[in-house]
């Protein structure tokens, strides 16, 4: 006699796998709204947006990223960096209150200068005939940039010195006469000089500073290996034959 065998339900085996994302990680980098020729022309999507959007492009090759540039006012992509909502600033010269809540490149405990994106100039610009003391002028210096400092340390106090929202608004202020001398970037000055004959640059620079590519504290912890591929690739590309070309570029196109 035959015992029939109970019937086993069929229980599919299921293989559970942890996820696997194959998104390439975004990269959001904030730049300033107002250009700086040849390095920042403002506008990411032209065909020449600038020296450094070319740069990190092109250091950013082989990693598996997206790019997504930023455009906006400086003191605000300042804040976005602070609170970690953007992941990069591009073209921040090093002080202290910033490497607070960025990150910079760096070497032996201090700024890794062979690592910037470029480096500028800081001078006074004034109108003919004046001769501007730190003593007891007026200045207009765009806000949130790092020059404000150097010239309260030079004794430039706070109701003698107006924070603008460029160059170009230092420039107005200037030529109305509402203040004595500005402080600004060379590069970013240049394109105007031409057109203003009565506004002269003073002798020798004031400042000058290296920029670089900043990361976010927030973006720096979580992918720290993908900051410092982009910062070597910088340093390497910035006076390559291909860093060299992007200058005799945009030298013929200013």
């Amino acid at each position: 006699m035959k015992i029939p065998l109970p019937k086993l339900a069929f229980i599919p085996l299921i293989l559970v796998l942890p996820a696997i994302s194959l998104a390439e990680q975004e990269v959001r980098i904030m730049y300033n709204h107002a250009v700086n020729p040849p390095y920042n022309m403002a506008d990411h999507t032209q065909e020449l947006p600038g020296i450094n959007i070319e740069l990190i492009r092109k250091a950013s090759e082989g990693l598996d990223v997206k790019l997504t540039f930023i455009r906006t006012p400086w003191k605000r992509a300042l804040a976005q960096l602070e609170e970690s909502t953007a992941d990069a600033l591009m073209n921040a010269s090093y002080n202290e209150e910033r490497a607070i809540f960025g990150r910079y490149p760096t070497k032996d405990g201090v700024t890794d200068i062979s690592r910037r994106t470029n480096r500028q100039a800081y001078y006074l610009y004034t109108l003919k005939g004046k001769d501007p003391s730190f003593s007891d002028s007026t200045f207009a210096a765009t806000r949130g940039y790092s020059i404000i400092g150097n010239l309260e340390a030079k004794g430039v106090t706070k109701d003698r010195l107006i924070e603008t929202t460029g160059s170009e608004s230092s420039l107005s202020m200037l030529i109305s006469k509402r203040v004595d001398a500005i402080a600004d970037l060379e590069v970013s000055m240049n394109p105007f000089m031409a057109a203003n004959k009565d506004v002269i640059r003073i002798e020798p620079e004031l400042k000058q500073k290296e920029y670089y590519l900043v990361f976010s504290r927030g973006f720096y912890e979580k992918h720290a290996n993908i900051a410092n591929h982009i910062w070597d690739n910088i340093g390497t590309l910035r006076d390559s034959d291909f860093g060299k070309g992007l200058f005799k570029k945009y030298s013929k196109s200013l």
